[in-house]
């Protein structure tokens, strides 16, 4: 198990970031980028660093103007080992007050004798064995959090799956995703007055299922939802297969990026180093992708998980829940946000264990 320090968190939790560097740095007498590096977990430190670190750390609570004294007291009772915790997201996600799971719901449209439209629902097998998994794990290390379950909903017709039916049900699906996602945001904002109250989003499912994900990689990377775009500012991609039904996508389509020098196929595509494309066949290989999302000043941790299939789904939740430390850290900035994104690569004839998992590239 990987440890980290969260010293930039109790910053942010007892309300003293704002100069803490080059306060840091006259306490220890050290250079203002070693300062940088041990707020932001980007150093090793010794043991007598560790409790010098302490030292300063309850003395700038203390004489901070709205701390409290028993602020100050719990404190000092959780230090030195509350100043670490075990690396990865899933221990992010269950260190949360509150969580609120996305996936993805299709809604099948059926004519009726009279001419009327009734509706089925259906969510992906596999999702919710990921989503439950996840419910599972929270209960069995008695974690008690606000729990919210949301499906994103997707109307098709029965027989040829077009996105449309007396009406334009795409639109309004899009514009669900997009309010649910607008409502995320604020909810997370009533959060911001107390930065203690942490809260965790886990979205399961590809944006052929799950709308919300198409928005949440439109937001990050800058581009339209729902639009395809010869410029590829999303540094993955999915290639629906062959006679699928296909989405409007920002990093989705029937044909590989633009950009990709080869036969291509069916699968997932990720950004090299050196801005070409790698493709993860899915004839031969389990393929998906997990994003993470640090949104310290929304106090909010986003966590997107999908394969290119139910399998590949399954199998990239499991490992995500038995090795968490493989999808870690956070090295990527793109704004104010500390984002990993990893593609996952498992030959099918192959044990979970032998999985790759890529970082891609994002700047």
């Amino acid at each position: 198990m990987q440890i980290e320090i969260i010293l930039n968190d109790l910053l942010r939790e007892y309300g003293v970031e704002r100069g803490a560097s080059a306060d840091l740095k006259k306490y220890l007498n050290v250079s203002r980028q070693t300062a940088s590096k041990i707020i932001n977990n980007k150093k090793n430190l010794t043991n007598e660093e560790v409790g010098d670190v302490c030292d300063w750390l309850i003395e700038r609570v203390t004489n901070h103007v709205n701390t409290t004294s028993d602020d100050v007291r719990r404190l000092r009772l959780i230090l030195p080992g509350g100043l670490f915790r075990a690396a990865g997201a899933l221990d992010r996600i269950l260190r949360s007050s509150a969580l609120c799971l996305y996936l993805g719901e299709q809604v099948r449209l059926q004519a009726t004798k009279n001419e009327e439209s009734s509706k089925s629902r259906w969510i992906s097998g596999a999702d919710a064995e990921v989503a439950t998994d996840l419910v599972h794990r929270i209960a069995r290390d008695g974690n008690k959090l606000e729990f919210l379950w949301k499906n994103v909903s997707f109307h098709i017709t029965p027989d040829s799956e077009e996105l449309t039916y007396e009406g334009n049900y795409l639109e309004e699906d899009q514009n669900r995703a997009i309010d649910f996602y607008t409502n995320m945001m604020c909810t997370t904002e009533r959060r911001r007055a107390n930065k203690k109250d942490k809260s965790a989003v886990f979205m399961i499912g590809s944006q052929r299922v799950n709308y919300m994900v198409e928005v949440v990689f439109a937001k990050l990377f800058k581009t339209k939802p729902f639009k395809e775009t010869k410029r590829r500012s999303v540094p993955i991609y999915m290639q629906y297969r062959k006679g699928a039904p296909g989405r409007p996508s920002c990093f989705g389509g029937d044909k590989p990026p633009t950009g990709w020098q080869g036969e291509g196929g069916s699968g997932i595509y990720y950004r090299t180093e050196d801005g070409s494309w790698a493709h993860i066949s899915n004839r031969r290989n389990l393929g998906g992708i997990v994003l993470l999302i640090d949104d310290s000043d929304n106090a909010q941790f986003i966590v997107v998980l999908f394969g290119f299939s139910g399998k590949a789904t399954r199998q990239i939740g499991q490992l995500f829940y038995e090795k968490p430390e493989r999808f870690w850290p956070l090295d990527k900035t793109i704004g104010n946000l500390r984002t990993a994104l990893f593609a996952c690569k498992l030959p099918k004839e192959k044990e979970l264990g032998e999985a790759e998992v890529i970082l891609v590239e994002t700047c």
